[in-house]
């Protein structure tokens, strides 16, 4: 019995190791969290500088930190499932969605989950998009493989809390990602970003890729600003300038992700697929991008709240970082 009880008590605190300093001079200043987590981790939401929360892919398991990233647990197993979004409104309610027909909120800080995948929808369906305004109102994009292989994308909002969900649109591709910017919801997906993608008889291509040199922009984010730049699955930045987008191809891997850090500072990550180097950085607002780092085989997202940014990937991979650290 006493062999067992230690067994526990060196299993629990194996799980709970404190995080470290990465070390190297280039990038001074990162935490490179050690936990027990083996399995890639997706996504990561953070809805304080304390408290956020980050899923595995396939396993269907969420983790949580209440420490700063310090410490974490896991708090929630689904059933084997590939989840693509999670968003928290705050510190209790949050929303997660994925493939297939999956949407699931908690109001509890993710303890327990109610289901509220659409019923209206094949049980096949992708949910990829996924953006809650607050806590009542929020927007699901629907993608439905047709009998050729190409996707169409039934974009639902919801208006309370998501107990009703009403289509407004209908797009020709497979929608990947929603986000609102400057009181717009944009969308990105297929070689496209749609603005206004909510209004059924207003909305218009932002930026449409006819060369297919893009392939599916996953992520577009803005700063305080209002610039807007996008990432592309075939390593391309893809950026608003004065009204007008430009593409601009800075690596051979996979990018999957960005967000805007501080001033004039972006910084975005992707997979290693082809080339080492996962992590980019910009310190002219998005003009010209070099190599942050590439100690990490993929980095699948990359966040921030109000002072820290937060990175997940691969084989458990957890890195934060204040964002005062950047000159």
């Amino acid at each position: 019995m006493r062999v067992l009880s230690l067994l526990i008590i060196i299993l629990v605190l194996s799980c709970n190791q404190r995080t470290q300093p990465i070390n190297t001079e280039e990038n001074k200043d990162w935490i490179l969290t050690k936990t027990l987590i083996k399995e890639g981790l997706h996504d990561i939401e953070a809805p304080s500088d304390s408290i956020a929360f980050a899923y595995s892919y396939g396993t269907g398991n969420v983790y949580k930190t209440e420490s700063g990233g310090v410490y974490w647990k896991r708090i929630h197993q689904f059933d084997s499932i590939f989840f693509e979004q999670i968003q928290f409104l705050n510190d209790s309610v949050g929303w997660i969605c994925g493939s297939p027909n999956k949407l699931y909120k908690t109001e509890n800080g993710g303890k327990d989950w109610t289901d509220y995948s659409l019923k209206q929808e094949p049980e096949d369906i992708l949910i990829y998009g996924m953006y809650f305004r607050d806590t009542e109102n929020g927007y699901v994009a629907a993608g439905n493989r047709k009998k050729d292989r190409s996707y169409v994308s039934n974009i639902y909002a919801t208006q309370d809390a998501g107990k009703s969900w009403t289509l407004v649109n209908t797009i020709e591709g497979l929608i990947l990602n929603l986000e609102e910017i400057q009181g717009s919801v944009y969308g990105s997906g297929d070689y496209m970003i749609i603005k206004d993608i909510d209004q059924k008889e207003n909305w218009k291509y932002s930026f449409l890729d006819t060369l297919e040199d893009v392939r599916g922009i996953r992520d577009l984010q803005t700063n305080d600003q209002g610039k807007i730049i996008a990432t592309g699955f075939r390593g391309h930045i893809v950026k608003q300038i004065y009204g007008s987008w430009k593409t601009q191809r800075i690596t051979k891997n996979w990018l999957r992700n960005l967000t805007w850090v501080k001033d004039s500072t972006w910084i975005a990550v992707g997979d290693a697929l082809r080339a080492s180097g996962n992590m980019y950085i910009s310190k002219d607002n998005g003009e010209h991008w070099e190599m942050y780092h590439n100690y990490y085989t993929d980095i699948h997202r990359i966040v921030k709240s109000e002072s820290k940014l937060w990175v997940v990937g691969k084989q458990g991979l957890i890195l934060t970082k204040d964002i005062e650290s950047f000159k």
